[in-house]
């Protein structure tokens, strides 16, 4: 934060820099794990930062929780959902909307994270109030090798794709996730931007190759998020049940509540440009 400007720290795009101005600082701390900052943005509203990255904002964290949440529920319609991550509640929150859900376990590394949301995301975190949430605090990994549940959905909500994060974005990691659900089952993960990272040593990509190994069907939604640097988001589905990219989805009893998701939305988002679908042919996808 300089004076009047937040100033984004993107890792993964160190060739461009983005400045928020601010109207007011709510919180400024570390944990044991990163530097959290909530702050109020002129336009987006309430922002959560972590390690000076934004994670999401008022403005349009409900675009990135519906689509990444409602598409897979609608299909599974899962009842037992495990959350890598998802420590703001904005993927529980979704979740619980759907009739079949009856347990959800989140797993987070960090309590301040949950604090925090509690506190200035209540309209997010107060979803782990629901007695169907059960809040796990720990590594992913770990909490992944050590758990021997059998899961219908599986979001991972963690870190963005990069060096850092190889420890969960990795072969044996996902062996290990796939065994872990149950026959229709599946998972969703979170993979941000798909235009310069292809020759990155971690890329959606190189990634996609390496879940061709334990998943039949690999679909790659692409959900462009305002406040995300260069608005890039994306989503892997990935099964060995359902090819996303070929259904057409089951219409939501509440879908007229939301705020982003319709059914004819979220099937186009699967529905990809000619750049994309090229460096996807690259991926054998």
């Amino acid at each position: 934060m300089r004076g009047k400007y937040f100033f984004v720290d993107n890792s993964l795009e160190p060739y461009r820099k983005e400045i928020w101005q601010i109207e007011s600082i709510l919180f400024s701390g570390k944990s044991e794990f990163q530097k959290i900052d909530v702050v109020k943005l002129d336009k987006l509203g309430k922002t959560l930062f972590l390690d000076e990255a934004i994670q999401f904002s008022e403005f349009d964290e409900a675009h990135y929780h519906e689509l990444f949440v409602h598409p897979a529920s609608a299909v599974i319609k899962p009842e037992r959902v495990l959350v890598l991550g998802g420590g703001d509640g904005g993927c529980v929150r979704e979740l619980l909307k759907h009739e079949s859900v009856k347990e959800v376990i989140v797993c987070e590394i960090d309590p301040m994270v949950v604090d925090v949301s509690k506190e200035y995301f209540p309209q997010m975190a107060n979803s782990f109030n629901d007695k169907r949430v059960i809040l796990e605090f720990q590594d992913a990994k770990k909490f992944i090798e050590s758990d021997n549940s059998m899961y219908d959905l599986v979001l991972v909500d963690l870190t963005d794709l990069g060096e850092l994060s190889s420890a969960i974005y990795n072969v044996s990691f996902y062996s290990l996730l796939q065994s872990r659900l149950s026959p229709k089952g599946g998972t969703v993960i979170q993979t941000s931007g798909v235009y310069f990272f292809d020759d990155d040593a971690f890329s959606v990509y190189s990634f996609i190759k390496d879940l061709k190994k334990f998943f039949k069907f690999i679909s790659l939604s692409y959900v462009p998020v305002f406040s995300y640097p260069g608005a890039e988001n994306s989503f892997l589905y990935c099964s060995n049940e359902y090819d996303f990219s070929n259904l057409r989805l089951p219409p939501l009893s509440f879908e007229s509540t939301l705020r982003f998701y319709t059914t004819q939305y979220a099937e186009s988002t699967f529905k990809l440009n000619s750049w994309i679908q090229k460096k996807l042919n690259k991926a054998n996808l």
